[in-house]
């Protein structure tokens, strides 16, 4: 399968993903998911627009001969917009879904300093347009897996705890923190792997395409095992 393929399929399963949240939020109108809604939509726009060098083959010569001298010839840079977006959504979302006024602080003060880092760091490294900024990407990661954390915390010590597992806020987050640990350490050292080891390249994608495949497949059918659960409470409710 060739890579567009993969990439069109991967794209299918987070748009997926997308129309089944949108679908349960106007099932239920739960506020708190709106934020998580907006992170799979920001993703599916994302993945959208970076696919534009498969269409370079298609463009007349002088178009080409542009982007090819141009700063933007490649689509990392377009994932340097990625990391403090998803920060901010995912933090909203937790802050949505909680309750304690400190872990509302800790989560604001976690995206607004991971925002103002990574502005700092691309006005340093004046290296946005030319590569992904590895750095940024293990920032962010330990942010979200810290704010996850948060979250897990204060639901240990509510009521909550008794049915967290039927909560699709616990099973998103979890899963989404799980991707984050595994996918990390792939881009982490990319840059030195990329020039050692030419084949880590071939299977970076191809354990990135098997994880985004568990994720999204996940996502979707957490969206809709909740809705079947919450559709049963209310028939229960009304009878």
């Amino acid at each position: 399968m060739t890579a567009l393929k993969v990439n069109l399929f991967m794209h299918l399963l987070e748009l997926l993903a997308a129309v089944s949240a949108s679908y349960y939020w106007l099932k239920t109108r739960d506020e708190g998911i709106r934020p998580f809604v907006w992170y799979l939509w920001f993703i599916v726009f994302i993945e959208t627009i970076a696919m534009y060098p498969y269409l370079y083959e298609y463009m007349s010569h002088d178009l080409q001969n542009w982007f090819y001298n141009s700063k933007i010839c490649r689509n990392t840079w377009l994932y340097n917009f990625y990391d403090p977006v998803v920060v901010f959504l995912l933090g909203k979302f937790i802050v949505l879904n909680t309750q304690l006024k400190r872990t509302h602080l800790a989560i604001r003060g976690l995206s607004f300093g991971f925002l103002f880092f990574a502005i700092l760091f691309y006005v340093l490294e004046n290296n946005f347009f030319a590569t992904d900024m590895e750095i940024p990407m293990l920032v962010s990661a330990l942010v979200i897996i810290v704010i996850v954390v948060f979250y897990l915390l204060e639901m240990l010590k509510s009521e909550r705890i008794i049915d967290l597992k039927k909560s699709h806020v616990f099973l998103l987050l979890i899963a989404l923190a799980i991707w984050y640990a595994c996918v990390s350490p792939m881009f982490i050292f990319s840059g030195y792997y990329n020039m050692a080891y030419p084949s880590f390249v071939e299977f970076r994608f191809g354990l990135l395409v098997i994880l985004n495949k568990i994720l999204y497949t996940y996502y979707i059918l957490v969206f809709m095992y909740t809705l079947r659960n919450k559709v049963l409470e209310l028939k229960a409710e009304k009878s």
